[in-house]
């Protein structure tokens, strides 16, 4: 019989304390270094510290569904401004100076290299094999973060201008803090230029230093990640944004309303997208060659969606544990998921008739299937199981279903020749979609 968490929990603490060598574990959720030892990581995840609380996107308390990311932003997608402290300064240390500070939004602590991949991705199976193990309050940081002493902490910080107000001194805190001046790029009171060489001895000497930056956020809502990640095969960041618990209610408000003006502009950009697809099929010499060299485009960005999807899917029902089951999983479901979005545009182009209409819908269709992954890809960026789905690489997976589909069609293209309709593409008319010939192949 499984035991309970409320039972697991104390076995789990005391282990770790019998294993690390460490004091006893505070209310807050970390715990005390041994003598000899540096405070830094030697402490478990908070969910909640100094009257702030941990920003998990979906609100279930366990380490795979954080998504990591090194934004903390509103509704909007926007960071507020705030000051960045780099240093041997810990998660605990991190949430006194951010409550200290005034107009303070939340805080984000963290690292963008030193995440031990191996670790994260035990302490995350461990969510479906042993959930009570590694929910938030039972996560050891020093496991996830080995050998890391240098960390950063960004305080959020926006007055009603929208801009970071002074930051407070923490001398009391006893942490020794040099603010870097935005505009003069010298440290107060020290004279000195902040070029990066200079940064770097000051650091060593002073131990942590605040720089100002400029956002154009209000509040911490949640968390996500920068597009230019799904550029990246790996990454060694990890992020963890908190945000004050009475302002809660803030971002709900701000949600609602954001919610409302972005469904507003999707629609404003597909009747763009109409009125486009409308000129453009009114001057056949220039639509026809457009349409004929991005439809196999139109195709890539499907599989792409398609595969990232399903690998999301996937992970929310805790069916990523067998990697090769995984990765067939998704190419099967991405090539038969893209095809079938992709058939609507084959539907109309293939119609016999040569109705203005279904040509101007087909046109649009494939529109705002090239518009669809800068929507897409944006939105992701807040999915939170995020760093589990790039440790599959969905996207590459996504990359060698289209492979696949590009060597189905040129063996069948091969073996039972182009159909008719192909030889007739040249005519302004028709649209002869690249991928439609696949299907009109298996047709004879």
């Amino acid at each position: 019989r499984r035991p309970s968490p409320a039972l697991a929990r104390p076995a789990l603490l005391a282990l770790l304390r019998a294993c690390t060598g460490a004091g006893d574990v505070s209310s807050q959720g970390y715990y005390a270094a041994a003598p000899g030892q540096s405070e830094s990581l030697h402490y478990l995840l908070p969910a909640e510290v100094e009257g702030m609380r941990l920003v998990i996107n979906g609100h279930t308390p366990a380490l795979r569904y954080i998504n990591g990311g090194g934004r903390c932003p509103g509704p909007s997608g926007s960071e507020p401004t705030g000051y960045e402290l780099y240093g041997q300064i810990s998660l605990p240390e991190c949430a006194r100076i951010a409550k200290q500070q005034p107009d303070m939004k939340g805080f984000r602590w963290g690292t963008g290299d030193g995440l031990s991949a191996a670790s994260y991705r035990r302490l995350v199976r461990q969510d479906t094999e042993a959930p009570e193990s590694s929910t938030i309050g039972a996560i050891p940081l020093d496991e996830l973060f080995p050998g890391v002493e240098q960390f950063t902490c960004f305080i959020y910080m926006v007055d009603e201008n929208r801009k970071a107000p002074k930051f407070v001194d923490t001398a009391s805190l006893g942490v020794n803090i040099e603010v870097l001046d935005r505009r003069l790029s010298t440290l107060n009171g020290t004279g000195l230029d902040a070029n990066p060489r200079q940064l770097g001895r000051l650091r060593h000497k002073h131990g942590i230093i605040a720089k100002p930056t400029l956002h154009s956020g209000k509040e911490v809502c949640g968390q996500r990640w920068s597009v230019l990640r799904y550029l990246k095969p790996t990454s060694s960041a990890l992020w963890f944004c908190y945000q004050p618990v009475e302002r809660q209610h803030v971002c709900d408000e701000m949600q609602s309303d954001f919610e409302w003006s972005s469904h507003r502009f999707l629609a404003a950009s597909l009747v763009f997208l109409a009125v486009l697809a409308y000129v453009m099929r009114s001057h056949r010499e220039i639509a026809l060659p457009f349409a004929h060299s991005v439809e196999w485009i139109a195709f890539f960005c499907l599989c792409l969606q398609v595969s990232l999807a399903c690998g999301a899917v996937l992970i929310d029902y805790n069916m990523d544990e067998d990697d090769v089951t995984f990765v067939w999983t998704v190419v099967c479901v991405t090539l038969v998921g893209s095809h079938l979005l992709y058939s609507p545009y084959l539907l109309f182009t293939s119609c016999e008739c040569k109705a203005f209409p279904l040509q101007t819908i087909a046109l649009w269709y494939l529109f705002v299937i090239l518009y669809s992954p800068s929507v897409f890809f944006e939105r992701l960026t807040f999915y939170r199981s995020f760093p589990l789905l790039m440790y599959h690489s969905p996207g590459f997976i996504g990359v060698f279903a289209f492979v696949i589909e590009g060597i189905r069609k040129f063996v069948f293209d091969n073996i039972f020749g182009q159909p008719k309709r192909a030889q007739e593409a040249g005519k302004p008319e028709y649209y002869m979609p690249m991928p439609a010939y696949s299907v009109q192949s298996y047709l004879g």
